[in-house]
């Protein structure tokens, strides 16, 4: 009985890692998207300024 509590824990802690790991995967994925969108905005807003 205590075995299956055991590895039913485990197997929680394992999918709760993973699952964090790509929480963190896809918020750093969002930074870099917004962070390329914002550059690009200013490089567009930069461009328009200059002329």
């Amino acid at each position: 009985m205590s075995d299956v509590c055991l590895k039913t824990t485990k197997d929680d802690q394992y999918v709760q890692a993973i699952w964090e790991k790509n929480v963190e995967m896809m918020v750093n994925n969002l930074k870099n998207y917004v962070t390329d969108i914002v550059s690009h905005i200013e490089g567009k807003y930069y461009k328009m300024v200059e002329k």
